[in-house]
């Protein structure tokens, strides 16, 4: 497991994806920071950190491994949370599945 902050996760696949890739992909990650939302979306519940600034825009997005857990529908906006998941690599944001909330 890799522990790293949501904005460094990003900001490596941003300098260098293949590098990144080495380090990240497909391994288990412990990934902190601020969310920028947190919903329902299409069955599935998904976790976002970043910034929807439209100069800065940044993510990272947590598809949740279980929809069901209590504690994501009291998650909001500007919430610090941890989330563990598997990285899938970069489309656009960084993407990790299997994901869930570590207390």
């Amino acid at each position: 497991m890799i522990a790293v902050g949501a904005r460094d996760l990003f900001d490596a696949y941003q300098d260098d994806e293949k590098e990144a890739d080495k380090l990240f992909k497909d391994k288990i990650l412990e990934v902190v920071g601020s969310v920028a939302w947190s919903r329902s979306v299409f069955g599935n519940y998904y976790v976002v950190f970043g910034s929807s600034s439209f100069i800065s825009a940044w993510g990272v997005q947590c598809a949740m491994k279980d929809k069901t857990d209590p504690r994501l529908s009291k998650i909001k906006k500007g919430d610090r949370v941890k989330i563990r998941g598997r990285c899938e690599g970069f489309t656009m944001d960084v993407i990790l599945k299997e994901c869930m909330l570590v207390d």
